[in-house]
């Protein structure tokens, strides 16, 4: 019971805090935004010029899968979802786990953005958001950990038919395959986590990748409002001093660490 008022205390406070988000945040297109790189950051990424043919195929993918009524078999090992299923099917699990369109779509722009040498991926899910991390760039390679073996499989099938060849899934726990997705030298890298949702199983990632971060690297965190450990936790990363910038995109944070850039932290309404 008592878990149960605390997560609805929880929704009505995230609920606040977008209608705070949405009424405080001016940053939209750039405006207010004086650095030159992130001003073109924000034009390039936050906002959506692009032809949207060419995420046809993920987005059909997507929509099919939302009425897949096959059973999700295995157990999460992240900390699982808000919503408790007597039978979780694959359908649910896509409509509350994977990245809508609007959010895939930026993280491809991103990917183009920031011209990485390497993306790696925690959390494959079904498979969504790794396809559009590998449309943005098919010369790159992007590594993507899924710690449910059913799920894992599942994915490798969608990869196959999109016939991507930059996307290498691995499956297993996190903490045991960081040698096989992290680069031996500090190379600009894409890191998206979006498979643990837990504070010690967050930062234990981002704790790794930063022994040898690379300054052109970006680190993008899924699901900053996913529960108030989560929040607390993205509220812990902005204010280290080895974080240039942060960016509020409500659901999703983004960290940079480029030299020349003062220590600063926006809202973009996205």
């Amino acid at each position: 019971m008592k878990k149960e008022i605390s997560d609805m205390l929880f929704l009505i406070r995230r609920s606040i805090d977008f209608a705070c988000y949405r009424l405080a945040t001016n940053h939209y297109h750039g405006h207010g935004i004086h650095s030159p790189f992130l001003f073109r950051m924000a034009e390039e990424v936050f906002t959506d010029p692009s032809d949207k043919r060419e995420f046809e195929p993920i987005e059909v993918l997507h929509n099919d899968l939302l009425k897949d009524t096959t059973p999700v078999l295995g157990t999460d090992p992240g900390a699982g979802s808000r919503r408790k299923h007597k039978e979780r099917t694959l359908g649910t699990f896509v409509r509350t786990a994977s990245i809508t369109p609007a959010y895939g779509r930026m993280l491809t722009r991103l990917v183009r953005f920031a011209r990485p040498e390497r993306i790696v991926e925690w959390g494959t899910g079904a498979g969504i958001s790794t396809l559009y991390l590998a449309l943005a760039m098919p010369s790159v390679p992007v590594f993507t950990v899924e710690g449910n073996p059913w799920l894992a499989d599942r994915a490798r099938a969608h990869f196959q038919k999109s016939g991507y060849t930059n996307i290498h899934p691995v499956t297993g726990l996190f903490e045991e395959t960081f040698h096989r997705v992290l680069p031996e030298t500090p190379l600009p890298c894409v890191f998206f986590i979006d498979g643990n949702h837990t504070s010690n199983g967050t930062m234990h990632i981002i704790e790794r990748i930063m022994n040898h971060i690379h300054p052109e690297s970006v680190i993008v965190l899924d699901d900053i409002r996913w529960s108030e450990e989560m929040y607390i936790t993205w509220k812990k990363l902005i204010s280290s001093p080895d974080i240039s910038i942060s960016i509020d995109l409500f659901s999703m944070g983004i960290l940079l660490f480029r030299p020349g850039l003062w220590k600063q932290h926006f809202r973009i309404r996205f």
